[in-house]
């Protein structure tokens, strides 16, 4: 009965806030001018407008005497229920849409910052060459396991622009290299996670699972695919045990949007996952708890898998235990999923064909 109540309300309002977002943007691509775009009243005069525009670009022209920003405003009031979510605004908080990350780890801001250092060949305190970029985003694309290859690292540089003339400071690439049009690493990488260039353990007793970076893809019963990722990294690292227990890790899912109640932008989607493999039934168990106290009723999502075929696959199901009825629909709702589903979870691959390493 509960998953009805659930699946019903997904139903009937799904993504109400990103689809207004998600039209505006596309209003903008197709060429309609910002007046025409904030004259609209709702999401489907905004569609009206945009298939004018894409037929007859000369038609966007004449504008609409109603506010697209009045409505976007609204939907994020009416959003997600206030009840659950106060002060909430959605993540995507630049005028582009896009979603700039409030803040990144202590581990990872010191990681990036001891290798600038370390790259900064000169010792100027500024990039002042596109090889010495170079250098340092392939290392720390290996430090950090992040899915890319050379070629992806040589077009990014590139379109960084001339390092002779911009001579980038510490902070111009933090936050160039953390953004999500960039490299954007995990924000809550932690100290001593270590690549897929190093090496696996030899016995599986240390644990079945390779240690490194997965992408978990939940499936939801009846909803489209929702993609996160998380980090295997085990608390007794080559110790041979039946039952080995992960680290436990912060991550955000950006979709739940910020509270803007606590003074500065606060993401609700905060979570920890924790859990262990078990190396003889070959099994994971994990849980992502949202970091809110007991009282607000926010569910947990539990997931179970096993090893495939595949050393380096998992699948599984997982379902969205405990917490309060109003909370885990508004919770449900805001992240598109039901209420159980099937999961796989698959190790990302490492680089390879990456230029020599600067030690």
């Amino acid at each position: 009965m509960k998953n009805a109540v659930v699946n019903g309300a997904l139903e009937g309002d799904l993504a109400r806030v990103t689809e207004t977002v998600e039209l505006v943007q596309l209003a903008k691509t197709a060429g309609v001018p910002r007046g025409a775009i904030n004259t609209c009243f709702d999401n489907e005069e905004l569609r009206e407008l945009i298939r004018k525009a894409q037929e007859a670009p000369a038609a966007a022209e004449a504008p609409i005497q109603k506010s697209i920003v009045a409505t976007v405003r609204r939907c994020i009031a009416s959003g997600p229920d206030p009840a659950v979510f106060p002060g909430w605004v959605p993540s995507t908080r630049s005028e582009s849409g896009k979603y700039e990350p409030p803040w990144i780890s202590h581990d990872l801001e010191q990681v990036l910052s001891d290798y600038f250092v370390r790259y900064d060949l000169d010792g100027s305190g500024t990039f002042n060459s596109n090889a010495e970029l170079k250098q340092l985003c392939t290392n720390l694309a290996v430090k950090l396991e992040l899915d890319m290859d050379v070629q992806a690292i040589d077009q990014m540089v590139n379109r960084a622009g001339d390092m002779e003339e911009l001579c980038w400071d510490f902070k111009t690439f933090k936050k160039w290299f953390v953004s999500k049009e960039q490299f954007a690493p995990s924000p809550f990488w932690l100290q001593r996670d270590y690549s897929d260039s190093d090496d696996a353990p030899e016995n599986e007793m240390e644990g079945f699972l390779k240690a490194g970076s997965y992408k978990v893809n939940m499936r939801p019963d009846g909803h489209a695919g929702v993609e996160f990722e998380i980090k295997v990294r085990y608390t007794r690292g080559g110790t041979e045990e039946v039952v080995k227990e992960l680290v436990s890790r912060t991550y955000c899912d950006e979709t739940l949007g910020m509270n803007t109640n606590q003074g500065h932008p606060y993401p609700y989607g905060l979570n920890t996952v924790s859990g262990q493999v078990n190396n003889t039934d070959k099994t994971i168990h994990f849980e992502k708890a949202y970091q809110h106290d007991e009282s607000s009723g926010w569910p947990r999502f539990v997931f179970n898998g096993k090893a495939t075929r595949v050393a380096t696959r998992v699948e599984g199901s997982w379902v969205c235990e405990g917490g309060e009825h109003q909370a885990c629909t508004a919770v449900l709702e805001q992240l598109n999923v039901g209420a159980r589903g099937s999961f796989t979870m698959i190790k990302n691959p490492k680089i390879k064909n990456t230029i020599d390493i600067w030690v």
